[in-house]
């Protein structure tokens, strides 16, 4: 048996372990895209994606199901009732933007030809409510009130449904008309159904929160994407340094090379011209429908009208 000592060799440390994902929440029809793009560019740190259900989106932030979440206004901010922090504030929100409502109609309907909706057309219809509403209906509709955010005009549902998608198929089936944001509509955007846009109405819009206490070390870094900030800016290069932090790097975040700083500036410049081309398909997209809907009341209108009358008193024919 060979007794003679050994060198011991040290053992490399147990490997970093990796970092860990940002977890961003998004409600339903809200497009993360160009921030995920951002992100993805800028961070290491992978971004995870998870669909989140509208009514109180806030909650998959609070009870940490998420690190982060695109909502729509309004959320509640507060603590869960019943808990210490009920009345406390426990998020952080930033508006982000506010959305257009459209009101959903069967494709047959008489509304389907109009330019747009008042709240004097819905008077007269039934305008169902579902439990995911984000409007803030009080002072818009009637005297009714429901946790103090009023109802939509016309005339109720007999029942409320369970969100904006079971809405719509309700509306597809010829059970009334629903009012929602243009991105919700064309999320669930169906043959039988179009949607108009509804001049006057409320509006809704899209908030980031994120938790007040023990958020994810890369908060900040998202929200500095979300409101534009560049990568050079000093809260940037913080979030640089928790990124190698979070991945288990004790050595600050080296400075930028001429030929990164090229090469993030190209890719900056990319998605902008890509973002302005997907924002002018927009518009142009817009533009035809709203064409297409002004043509179609036009020829309502004028197939209204009655034939003109010739100077015997009926209808001119030729003889």
């Amino acid at each position: 048996m060979d007794e003679t000592p050994h060198e011991t060799v040290p053992t490399e440390p147990e490997a970093a372990a990796a970092p860990q994902a940002f977890r961003l929440g998004f409600a339903p029809g809200v497009t993360p895209a160009k921030w995920v793009r951002t992100w993805r560019d800028r961070l290491t740190v992978p971004l995870e994606l998870v669909p989140i259900a509208a009514l109180d989106a806030g909650a998959s932030v609070r009870d940490g199901v998420v690190d982060a979440a695109l909502v729509r206004r309004p959320v509640v901010r507060t603590g869960r009732p019943g808990t210490p922090h009920a009345r406390a504030k426990v998020l952080h929100a930033i508006p982000l933007y506010d959305e257009v409502p459209v009101v959903v109609v069967g494709k047959e309907h008489l509304l389907s030809l109009a330019d747009e909706v008042t709240i004097v057309d819905l008077a007269e219809e039934v305008v169902l409510h579902p439990l995911d509403d984000p409007f803030d209906w009080a002072g818009v509709g009637d005297d009714a009130a429901d946790a103090d955010r009023g109802t939509p005009p016309g005339l109720p549902a007999v029942e409320r449904p369970a969100d904006a998608a079971a809405a719509i198929a309700l509306v597809a089936a010829g059970v009334g008309v629903v009012v929602v944001p243009m991105s919700v509509a064309r999320l669930h955007h169906r043959k039988d159904v179009v949607h108009v846009p509804y001049a006057g109405g409320p509006t809704s819009g899209v908030s980031l929160v994120w938790p007040v206490e023990g958020a994810h070390p890369l908060a900040e870094e998202l929200v500095g994407i979300v409101r534009g900030r560049s990568v050079n800016s000093s809260r940037g290069a913080a979030a640089t340094d928790t990124q190698q932090a979070a991945g288990g790097g004790e050595r600050q975040a080296a400075p930028l090379t001429r030929a990164e700083k090229e090469r993030r500036a190209k890719a900056a410049a990319a998605r902008k011209a890509e973002d302005h081309k997907a924002a002018r398909a927009r518009k142009v997209a817009e533009r035809n429908e709203a064409a297409r809907a002004k043509a179609m009341g036009k020829k309502a209108a004028k197939a209204k009208k009655p034939g003109k009358l010739s100077k015997g008193g009926g209808k001119g024919r030729k003889r």
